[in-house]
């Protein structure tokens, strides 16, 4: 182990406070290292009171002096290297391992830590308020059941499926009887493409709003025309 010769030190005879001058006690020094004094003489460094004074033991035998050499001996050995190892440590990371002692005392972490409530996980998709049935997917699009009833034909949430009836859509322009399913694809945030499937009359619809509503445009087929014996076609 290295001795600390840094600085000077001034010490008064019958003293056991020994003041440094261009020196760390606090960084160099433990309790239990040997304090070599001007006078030669070895004492036992009681006490490091701050980075620039220290107490030793016994009290100060030869003549008061200032600016004198000295030296310290870290009599300790590998305890003390790994007692700096670890103050350096501490020094550097002790306020952010207390911080994690706000999160890290949890069987299960809360949302407010950033955790999911749970400690499975059903248990944190039912807490997200995520369906937990195996292969959902969202409240509209392919896969659901019963397609979700729309309540404004107008609003666009995104592309999928919805149900639309008069009744519980008023704000709607639905061709047809009124009574089918919606299929919207968006593009962006104002346009997006709608066909209506009438489930009563058994045709269907398109439209592409952008900005508001458009006019839609009844799709024809075997079900609603007839073909004339010279080949053209005539709605029903």
């Amino acid at each position: 182990m290295v001795w600390q010769r840094a600085g000077t030190v001034a010490v008064v005879t019958g003293s056991t406070t020994v003041i440094g001058t261009n020196v760390d006690f606090a960084a160099s020094s433990r309790n239990g290292d040997a304090f070599v004094g001007p006078d030669g003489a070895t004492y036992e460094l009681a006490n490091v009171a701050s980075s620039s004074v220290i107490s030793i033991l016994p009290a100060y035998k030869g003549p008061s002096v200032s600016g004198a050499a000295y030296a310290i001996v870290p009599v300790q050995g590998y305890d003390k290297m790994l007692s700096d190892a670890f103050n350096n440590l501490n020094n550097q990371f002790g306020p952010k391992l207390a911080a994690l002692g706000t999160t890290g005392n949890y069987e299960v972490l809360p949302f407010s830590k950033g955790g999911t409530n749970s400690t499975s996980q059903a248990g944190a998709l039912q807490s997200l308020g995520l369906d937990v049935t195996k292969a959902a997917v969202s409240a509209s699009g392919v896969g659901v059941v019963i397609a979700p009833l729309r309540s404004n034909i107008f609003d666009a949430p995104g592309s999928g499926f919805t149900s639309v009836n008069p009744q519980a859509t008023p704000n709607s322009d639905a061709p047809g009887s009124g009574y089918g399913v919606l299929l919207q694809g968006q593009y962006n945030s104002s346009t997006y493409s709608q066909i209506f499937l009438d489930s009563l009359d058994r045709n269907f619809y398109y439209r592409n709003p952008a900005s508001g509503a458009s006019v839609w445009l009844k799709v024809y087929h075997t079900g609603n025309t007839t073909r004339a014996s010279d080949g053209t076609l005539k709605a029903i």
